[in-house]
């Protein structure tokens, strides 16, 4: 069985689902624009998983269908697997080769069918995940018609679940998605029923009871408005792809093969010699803060197994365990308690960072350390409290009239990194740090996003900007925490680590 190929002459004007199988797409020419649910970017190769919404927003793009029937022979299920690229630029080459064998008819020749198994091999597999979008309240919506796709589902229901009115529901769903709510639930309905078809052997009536439907008509009739025939002839034609005969898509061999790339590779190798004796800039590191949320959370996480992190020493970098609660307000609880708790924490043998507010609170969890120390040295040869640093995160303006001096650096092994907050002198635009705090020699200093977010008027680039030239007066440029760096960064950004060390490091100029 070989896949279908297709020429995409004109833009896509609607978005449309992939239905029964995966896509890969290529251009003629370079790179093209693709909107995959909300989220646009420009591509060489794009991947559609089954049932996934799709929109190519530029022309001369050749589409490959695979359908779950080629798929399941690799060993594949596209119903229950997500798919990523493994290598682009393999796979590049590979789809120009099988573009070449079906323009001269030779997609038969074994040559054809080998190049054709490399492509099935050159995929990983995830856990089937649903669509995730920026906006929280239509994410819950999306979640919420997912758990619920099998039941009646109205307008109505979701604006009483919601507490949200129904114009405003099919406004969030044009606005993001560019398709209406019934849109959208039809077409899953529909996309979710193919694995029925493929898979089972339940009559049409069955299959359309169990997906929602309150009668087999209805269920027919969506079937064939996006899948372009009826659920029994599909069933009957095993490389069905008719969902994907749209007006801008040459799907005939004789318009096809006026079609090619011209030998032309979307990627070039570039060979680049540097001479490292001319880097003068330090090299760059950086270290992992692992928000598990506030000191509410420690009984429930301290109790999961998971928390021993007994693989926890094969992160790539330094990790510490970040408690985003400030431990005074461990305060209002009884001493026995709050003592009991980070004790605990201090015991899990992982780095920690911890804010502090005060002095005071500082003093506490020297106290604790010191109580722990000595608890397991009366019980064990050694204690293992020193397997693990301490970062603290201090509130830099409440240090002012405190004697620094009196701060530890080292409590019985354990090293104790000090981080101030310098989020107020940035907001206030204050380029002089009191010397007091510069004579504690702070390891770090940290900037909370969560302030900086509240700032108006200013996008990005002139944030990156004020920031770089605030660290830079301040000598503290290659010593930075960014707290709630989420909060102000896009979050296709955020979720690409490259992207995102290219843009946060760059000094706009």
């Amino acid at each position: 069985m070989f896949p279908k190929i297709f020429y995409l002459n004109d833009k896509m004007v609607r978005p449309i689902r992939c239905y029964g199988g995966v896509i890969l797409a290529i251009s003629i020419d370079s790179k093209f624009l693709i909107k995959e649910g909300e989220n646009e970017r420009k591509v060489s190769i794009a991947l559609i998983n089954e049932s996934n919404l799709f929109q190519i927003k530029e022309a001369n793009v050749v589409i490959f269908y695979f359908p779950s029937t080629l798929m399941k022979e690799a060993g594949i299920d596209v119903f229950e697997n997500y798919l990523k690229i493994k290598n682009e630029v393999l796979l590049q080459k590979q789809l120009i080769s099988l573009f070449n064998y079906y323009k001269n008819q030779e997609f038969h020749l074994q040559k054809a069918l080998d190049v054709l198994d490399d492509i099935l091999l050159s995929f990983s597999r995830e856990v089937k995940r649903g669509l995730d979008v920026s906006n929280e309240l239509l994410n819950s919506i999306l979640m919420y018609i997912d758990r619920n796709l099998n039941d009646k589902i109205t307008l109505e229901d979701i604006s009483k679940q919601f507490y949200i009115s129904t114009s405003n529901i099919s406004g969030l769903f044009k606005q993001h998605l560019n398709i209406s709510f019934y849109e959208y639930i039809t077409s899953l309905r529909v996309a979710k029923s193919i694995h029925d078809l493929r898979m089972t052997k339940q009559n049409i009536e069955m299959i359309a009871f169990n997906r929602g439907y309150a009668n087999a008509t209805n269920y027919i009739v969506h079937f064939k408005k996006y899948i372009g025939t009826t659920p029994k002839k599909y069933r009957m034609i095993p490389n069905e792809s008719s969902f994907l005969c749209l007006k801008e898509l040459d799907s005939e061999w004789e318009d096809i093969r006026l079609h090619k790339f011209d030998g032309k590779s979307i990627y070039k190798h570039t060979h680049i010699s540097v001479n490292d004796e001319e880097i003068l800039q330090s090299s760059f590191s950086y270290f992992n803060l692992i928000d598990i949320g506030g000191y509410k959370n420690l009984d429930f996480i301290l109790n999961e197994q998971i928390f021993t992190y007994k693989n926890f020493d094969r992160y790539k970098v330094d990790s510490y365990i970040y408690i985003n609660d400030a431990v005074d307000n461990l305060v209002t609880e009884s001493n026995e308690e709050q003592s009991l708790k980070i004790r605990n924490l201090l015991k899990t043998k992982v780095s920690i960072a911890i804010k502090v507010n005060n002095i005071k609170s500082l003093q506490l969890i020297e106290k604790l350390v010191a109580d722990l120390h000595f608890l397991e040295s009366e019980h064990f040869a050694s204690t293992n409290i020193k397997n693990g640093n301490i970062l603290v995160l201090l509130d830099s303006k409440k240090l002012k009239d405190v004697n620094t001096e009196t701060i530890q650096r080292s409590l019985y092994g354990t090293k104790v990194l000090i981080s101030l907050d310098i989020t107020d002198y940035y907001l206030d635009n204050e380029y002089m740090i009191h010397s007091q705090l510069q004579e504690l020699n702070p390891d770090y200093y940290y900037l909370d996003f969560e302030k900086v977010k509240n700032i108006g008027g200013m996008n990005l680039k002139d944030v990156q900007y004020k920031i770089n030239i605030f660290l830079e007066n301040i000598k503290a440029y290659k010593n930075i925490i960014f707290l709630n760096y989420e909060l102000l960064y896009p979050k296709t950004t955020v979720n690409n680590i490259a992207e995102f060390l290219e843009v946060s490091l760059y000094k706009a100029v």
